[in-house]
């Protein structure tokens, strides 16, 4: 595949980095609009429906390394840079699908999706190196990101085909970080269950399920027991737990209007905050947290396109976690994928 188009997306292929592009139509709603400029500003919305830019506001400010995803010739790399835009340096070669990368708690690995044999978890040192495949070949394992302690890897495996376009029932399963003793904690039950994260406290997993007719957010111990819905408004995904784990950031539509915006809830989805409060057709999302918890990196689209749409414009972009100053760091990253994720402490927050 050696470009990236619209139909491409829609195709219900089970091979590949297909599949996994259509659910991000899919999760389009999960997105969250965004001001097409690149300086930080306030704004207000207009009659015309157009966000009018009022006055600016300081940079957001928050060091540390935050790995990304590029398109370079049809495939996707990871690269990493500076909180700030600078100091880029590129790492991997996923091929032209999505790299998802994950950061284990020490900083000291990357885990990935790569297109090779089907879809695979592949983990590299920090710096490019050492790069080898957890996966059985072939595979179709995505969307893969590590425990509190570093000792484990949770992730989707695709068990079916897609239906009407949709998409492709996922278990959630678990691996040792060297890729062996696989297992399922979570059965697909005939739908999707994708983008797990182990919290902070390595006692709950939050993810993002069809399984209640609806796109919505759940929680679940780390065996899969104690399964709960934790959004009900609107369609709601992409969860991401702050760094002590009191919090998660996700997009939502639940504002109506085809507005896709950014919020933050409590870990058991009360004290829900907006954050950004954008129009379309501009989108923003796939958050992360720095290792403070005090600013979010998030993927920006200011083409007009959603950020869905791999013909979109993408950067990646920081706010702080209250929703205030929003910058961009002026960077371009995939339109598909872009997945910024700031590096942790050695600590292990962050991740």
């Amino acid at each position: 595949m050696s470009e990236r188009t619209v139909s491409d997306e829609m195709v219900p292929e089970l091979d590949g980095e297909r599949v996994l592009k259509k659910w991000l139509f899919a999760a389009a709603l999960m997105c969250v609009g965004v001001i097409p400029v690149h300086v930080a500003t306030t704004s207000a919305a207009t009659t015309d429906g157009r966000t009018h830019l009022s006055h600016p506001v300081a940079a957001v400010a928050s060091g540390g390394t935050i790995a990304f995803v590029v398109a370079r010739g049809g495939d996707d790399f990871i690269d990493t840079m500076n909180a700030d835009g600078t100091d880029k340096h590129q790492l991997a070669d996923c091929g032209p699908g999505e790299c998802y990368p994950s950061w284990s708690p020490d900083g000291g690995e990357i885990v990935f999706q790569r297109e090779f044999d089907g879809v695979g978890i592949y983990v590299m040192n920090a710096n490019g190196t050492d790069v080898r495949r957890l996966s059985a070949t072939p595979a179709a394992d995505v969307r893969p990101s590590w425990s509190a302690n570093g000792r484990e890897i949770i992730f989707s495996r695709v068990v079916g085909t897609a239906t009407g376009g949709g998409i492709p029932p996922t278990d959630i399963d678990v691996m040792d970080a060297n890729g062996t003793d696989v297992r399922t904690i979570l059965s697909a039950d005939g739908t999707f269950n994708i983008e797990p994260r182990w919290s902070p406290t390595g006692s709950k997993i939050v993810f993002m399920s069809g399984r209640n007719q609806s796109q919505q957010i759940y929680t679940m111990n780390v065996n899969g027991t104690d399964l709960r819905m934790i959004t009900h408004q609107g369609a709601n995904g992409d969860p991401f737990w702050s760094p002590n784990g009191a919090r998660i950031s996700f997009g939502s539509n639940r504002a109506g209007g085809g507005k896709l915006n950014i919020y933050t809830m409590n870990s058991t989805g009360g004290d829900v905050r907006q954050l950004t409060h954008f129009l379309p057709p501009m989108e923003a999302g796939d958050t992360s947290w720095s290792p403070n918890g005090e600013v979010i990196a998030f993927e920006a689209d200011d083409g007009g396109n959603g950020q869905s749409n791999p013909n979109a414009r993408a950067f990646v972009w920081t706010v702080d976690a209250n929703g205030t100053r929003a910058t961009t760091t002026h960077v371009r990253c995939a339109a598909v994928g872009c997945a910024p994720r700031w590096r942790p402490t050695s600590d292990g927050a962050g991740h």
